[in-house]
């Protein structure tokens, strides 16, 4: 697909926006693109971890407002749209039993910025920044950004970025906690893909069990979390990827889980 390019290497999909002379701004072809991949790359067996990035020198600047399709949007256009592609892509990312890893290797703007939140880590380039600059064109949050952003750096901070359309460099999303790292831009695509295969290595049970219990903490009652922990562990301990870290430490050698 002429916008988004993948790849399958040793167990780890690579998906790239691959707009590079637009700064990987999305449409409404663009994103389907996406979509269609995304749910390649999280259903094939033989994937067992996916880095998202971008061509070029951005990772997303959000929707191109020179495209047809946003020059003649309307409301039922635009509500229908992210219900049926928006949406779906984000929850792709957030529900998949696969970790996806998004490696910012440039400025992420508008829903470039919910696109990479999503992802469960986040690394991005020192150069790279994070804009939600909805505000700056009348527009407002979506792709899930209003939730996840106040909930990874707090209101203040979200409220302060959202309405004022600001970026936030690289550094200091790190310092708040937006994302997890900041790396050498020279270093990024190396240190995603080892983020990757060590993950592709792991338990891919406790992976996506682990991934669900987040998705489903928050705001939940401590009596009824620790209760679905201890059911959840429980099940853990009876299935074959414990048993088999359980016999790699008492023979000394790493554990070998299976597909």
């Amino acid at each position: 697909m002429q916008s988004v390019a993948w790849e399958v290497t040793s167990r780890v999909g690579v998906v790239a926006l691959d707009r590079p002379e637009t700064r990987n701004s999305v449409d409404e072809p663009s994103l389907r693109a996406l979509k269609t991949v995304l749910e390649r790359m999280l259903s094939d067996t033989g994937v067992r971890a996916v880095v998202l990035t971008g061509k070029g020198d951005c990772f997303c600047s959000g929707v191109n407002l020179k495209s047809e399709s946003a020059d003649t949007a309307d409301t039922g256009s635009v509500r229908a749209f992210i219900a049926d592609v928006v949406n779906p892509i984000i929850g792709l990312i957030r529900h998949a039993p696969k970790p996806v890893i998004a490696a910012v290797n440039g400025p992420a703007i508008g829903f470039g910025v919910a696109l990479a939140i999503a992802c469960d880590i986040v690394l991005a380039a020192r150069s790279a920044s994070f804009a939600l600059s909805f505000v700056k064109v009348g527009a407002v949050l979506d792709g899930g950004a209003s939730f996840q952003v106040a909930r990874s750096i707090g209101e203040a901070r979200a409220r302060a970025i959202a309405l004022l359309g600001m970026p936030v460099s690289a550094q200091q999303a790190e310092q708040w906690g937006l994302i997890w790292q900041t790396v050498d831009a020279e270093a990024l695509q190396e240190a995603a893909l080892a983020l990757a295969e060590a993950l592709a290595s792991g338990s891919a049970h406790a992976i996506a069990t682990i991934k669900r219990q987040l998705a489903a903490a928050h705001g939940q009652a401590p009596a009824a979390l620790l209760e679905a922990e201890a059911a959840l562990q429980a099940e853990a301990f009876s299935g074959p990827d414990f048993r088999e870290a359980l016999g790699a430490y008492q023979e000394k050698r790493p554990p070998r889980f299976p597909d």
